[in-house]
């Protein structure tokens, strides 16, 4: 299997630009701050979230976008990085969408 990687040179103004225009505010427990996908954005069968580890935001974002997919396409599958404990409680939750097992 061969892979073939692109890489753009961008300089720190062209990522400045792009990230000014394409951003959206996030609010935890708002499905609102998901509005900004588009109905391509639903027909994909793999969703990544990158994060910047150290900031208990990037685990807020996860955590809402888990429970996002799981109400709206029924999402079943998900890999994170947790530990074990964490791990049983987010397969309950897949299982039942019941989200006491989130607490």
């Amino acid at each position: 299997m061969v892979f073939l990687l692109s890489v753009l040179k961008l300089n720190a103004q062209d990522c400045k630009v792009y990230l000014s225009s394409h951003k959206s505010d996030f609010k935890a427990d708002s499905s609102a701050s998901f509005l900004p996908f588009d109905s391509s954005f639903y027909s994909n069968t793999i969703f990544l979230l990158g994060e910047t580890h150290g900031y208990t935001d990037a685990q807020t974002i996860d955590y809402e976008l888990l429970k996002y997919l799981n109400s709206k396409l029924g999402l079943t599958n998900y890999l994170t990085e947790m530990s074990f404990s964490q791990a049983h409680y987010i397969n309950r939750y897949l299982e039942t969408s019941h989200s006491t097992h989130l607490d």
